[in-house]
């Protein structure tokens, strides 16, 4: 640990004058002042994706020793060709109307650290979510992690791996995490096969790039397609503001930290192998829910066998509004909203004052999981889910241009309780240039991806984040903030649940 925060902060330890000339762009957004104001009080720091790629090793060895480090400023100066938000530094960080500005160049070797390939991926990803951006306005608002796996043996020809993005929230979702990788895997393949030239010139000089002049893309507001009822506004704010209303059955653990530093999570990894995801996908189409649903329902099941004082559990479950904004899948910025599904470990909740039952169905043991209440459940929270997406009005996001200080917003939560017991984000399947046999079809590939950064000061104790790559891994990353739950009862929930998985999606669908 301590050599990768010495090599961090030398990295980042050299003078450079604020450039009061850079051009300002289009205003910050409602939800990236959010975020942005979020980590100005410590309360996030970054979301991540890692992938785990496969390239020639003709194409890393085709320089010098500074081959990998080659690749990888030629990859990512092609990508940050693709996000012009990737070409952005602050200005008015800490201010209620904090601006973007665009940088004329970026230095890769300022962004990029390339860390021992014996590392676990989850120890550096852990690591560098302890860390705040620095240089906010000098600097652009994201970090790369790679770590090259040893070689197998000499008559290996590929090379193998692992390249984290930790991105500011106020530039990235989740599902700009996967277009950073998807847009890196195009310029990969560009590489290896001669359509994109790697550098000849000093590492220094060519780690240096001139960013292109591309406007940035819309905000979430700038779209107009979301409405928000005036019923649905004053009801909220009733609720929230004039007269919330305690629910003392309710568990969502510790109360909100007020400790100035960033949060230090802890993170266990569950894979599941592609076979065993295809007959989840099948077995839950066929139950009418989905893989997002069944993980809430099992997790609020659990949750409610770990505090059997309380009756009362409530998942965050964040979803993507590009539908309506009309973002694609490849475009980076912020476009999520989120809503609150309810359970209750009361014999009669379903369908009572909105909640849906987590109480233990028959047979809680091993054999016993694939219970018709568990699918019952997972159909209700489904349906909660799918209500919530499917509609172009009231999304609680569109709240928040009433929100006159969003700092002081967060710094009111010190002390309170917490809104949820969990949080379960699904970033879905993403091609990572698999064939059906799990063989890459191009060049270059990648057939495991880990998503995190759901963990926050204010999140609920548990935090899940999924990510699928087709014809190859489900990942599930289970966060909790260091001290707030036992280590041993977040492990403990992870066991079970990806124990819960891999038996449900063993068994045959034919049913």
């Amino acid at each position: 640990m301590n050599q990768y925060y010495t090599y961090y902060f030398n990295r980042h330890s050299f003078n450079m004058a604020k450039d009061s000339t850079l051009p300002a762009i289009r205003p910050t957004g409602y939800l990236e002042r959010y975020y942005i104001a979020q980590h100005h009080v410590n309360f996030h720091t970054k979301v991540e994706l890692t992938a785990s790629y496969r390239v020639p090793k003709s194409l890393i060895l085709s320089q010098d020793t500074d081959g990998f480090e080659r690749v990888l400023h030629a990859a990512l100066a092609e990508t940050i060709s693709h996000h012009p938000i990737m070409c952005v530094v602050l200005e008015g960080y800490g201010t209620s109307k904090p601006k973007w500005r665009r940088l004329n160049e970026i230095n890769l070797r300022r962004l990029v650290t390339v860390v021992d390939g014996e590392t676990s991926p989850l120890e550096w990803i852990q690591k560098e979510h302890c860390l705040s951006f620095d240089r906010i306005e000098e600097l652009p608002l994201w970090r790369i992690v790679a770590a090259i796996r040893p070689e197998r043996g000499e008559q290996e020809q590929h090379v193998q791996f692992n390249l984290g993005g930790f991105f500011f929230h106020g530039i990235a979702d989740g599902i700009s995490t996967a277009a950073f990788q998807l847009t890196f895997l195009d310029a990969l393949n560009k590489l290896a096969e001669g359509n994109l030239s790697l550098s000849s010139k000093p590492l220094d000089i060519a780690a240096i790039i001139q960013v292109p002049q591309q406007p940035l893309l819309p905000t979430l507001e700038m779209k107009r397609s979301l409405r928000l009822e005036p019923k649905f506004m004053l009801k909220t704010i009733f609720r929230e503001l004039i007269h919330p209303v305690a629910d003392h059955q309710h568990w969502s653990g510790p109360v909100v930290s007020d400790s100035p530093g960033p949060v230090i999570p802890n993170f266990r990894l569950s894979s599941i192998p592609w076979p065993v995801v295809d007959k989840l996908v099948s077995r839950c189409r066929l139950e009418k829910t989905t893989i997002t649903a069944l993980i809430v329902t099992l997790v609020a099941k659990r949750v409610a066998a770990l505090y059997p004082d309380y009756a009362h559990f409530s998942g965050c479950v964040p979803y993507s509004l590009r539908k309506f904004t009309g973002h694609g899948p490849r475009d980076m910025g912020c476009y999520v909203s989120s809503t609150r599904v309810a359970f209750s470990s009361r014999a009669v909740a379903t369908g009572n004052r909105g909640f849906i039952s987590c109480a233990p169905w028959e047979a809680d043991k091993e054999e016993g999981v694939d219970d018709p209440r568990m699918w019952d459940r997972a159909r209700e929270c489904s349906r909660h889910i799918r209500n919530a997406v499917s509609t172009r009005s009231n999304h609680t996001v569109t709240l928040l241009k009433y929100v006159a200080d969003l700092r002081k917003y967060f710094l009111d939560m010190h002390g309170r309780e917490r809104k949820y017991s969990f949080e379960t984000t699904n970033i879905g399947v993403i091609d990572g240039g698999l064939g059906e046999d799990g063989l890459p079809m191009s060049p270059a590939s990648f057939d495991k991806a880990i998503f995190t950064g759901n963990v926050s000061k204010y999140s609920g104790p548990f935090c899940l984040a999924i990510c699928t790559v087709k014809y190859g891994l489900m990942t599930v990353a289970l966060g909790w903030e260091q001290g707030l739950v036992g280590d041993e009862t977040a492990e403990g929930l992870g066991t079970w649940l990806e124990a819960r998985l891999m038996s449900l999606g063993s068994k045959s669908t034919s049913t």
